[in-house]
């Protein structure tokens, strides 16, 4: 057992990475001269698919659901061999709306496959990555969580509101784990004031 650890933090926090200062590159242009499509061309076929709202959508799922199993079956990954060999399957369907949305597929993702060998995506998405990745392991350090301090048989002293509680974090849920599978508290807005560890899964 060890003593108690003054820590003032929240259980958890919530923030968003904002990616508004990275400009994604113009390429529609050189797409369509390339592709002979853009992204334009793929939103007009995505609106070919059925939706919710489509008096076919039922036949659709079902018929999609069953491709998807059978491919569940036949490939153990989703890589890209299921993907290829799902798209060919819904193009060479007799259903409409599998069609359509093989015809979306296939042309999504050569667009992706092309974009991905531009030098502007290939700097776009390295900067996102280095940029999202400083957000996120700067925000683990900003709660109790974060710091990965939530782990079962960790004693934690929480203040919500005007009241301070004692909670021992079992098995079931630490996520907020305090009792049988339900969160006690908003892991939000509850400040954890100290902790100490009465045992661990390593110790145990």
């Amino acid at each position: 057992m060890s003593n108690w650890i003054e820590i003032n933090l929240p259980y958890d926090k919530v923030k968003y990475f904002d990616d508004s200062d990275i400009e994604f590159p113009e390429l529609d242009d050189r797409a369509k001269e390339q592709l002979g499509f853009n992204m334009e061309d793929v939103k007009e076929l995505q609106e070919k698919v059925p939706s919710f709202d489509s008096p076919n959508y039922e036949d659709f799922d079902n018929a999609l659901s069953e491709l998807n199993r059978q491919l569940s079956d036949e490939f153990p990954e989703r890589n890209t061999e299921w993907r290829n060999e799902r798209v060919r399957r819904l193009l060479a369907s007799s259903n409409e709306g599998l069609n359509a949305l093989g015809k979306h597929l296939e042309k999504r993702f050569q667009l992706e496959d092309w974009e991905n060998k531009q030098p502007e995506f290939i700097a776009y998405d390295k900067e996102y990555r280095e940029k999202s990745q400083f957000f996120h392991d700067n925000l683990k350090k900003e709660s109790f969580s974060g710091l990965g301090l939530n782990k079962p048989g960790t004693l934690i002293e929480v203040k919500v509101g005007d009241e301070v509680k004692q909670y021992l974090i079992g098995h079931i849920n630490p996520i907020c784990g305090v009792c049988d599978d339900c969160c006690e508290f908003d892991s939000r807005t509850a400040i954890v004031l100290r902790y100490k560890v009465i045992w661990s899964d390593e110790t145990n």
